[in-house]
């Protein structure tokens, strides 16, 4: 995951997860039979994060990949203070659909 720090400045952390893909993670990780559910770019990132979930044994044949548009993911800017700001972008899981 790419990351961006200099001293007394923010960080900035673009994220390569969607957000239910840590609890599936989570779930299967347990021994427990998981599915995933969702949407993801035909690309790299997509690629990675299907990946990731077989491996661990997430069933991944109900996710659709989207041609038009990429994986979704996070930007994070994190403060030396603690706070925080998440840039979002939607990306192809804002396209899911029946």
């Amino acid at each position: 995951m790419p990351c961006i720090s200099t001293a007394n400045r923010p960080v900035a952390r673009a994220l390569r997860r969607m957000s239910a893909v840590p609890p599936a993670a989570t779930f299967a990780k347990q021994g427990l039979k998981v599915a995933y559910i969702g949407k993801v770019g035909e690309d790299k990132t997509g690629e990675a994060i299907l990946e990731e979930l077989k491996k661990i044994g997430v069933d991944t044949r109900f996710v659709k990949k989207d041609i038009a548009h990429s994986t979704a993911y996070s930007l994070i800017i994190s403060m030396p203070g603690g706070e925080k700001t998440i840039f979002v972008y939607r990306g192809a899981s804002n396209f899911l659909t029946k």
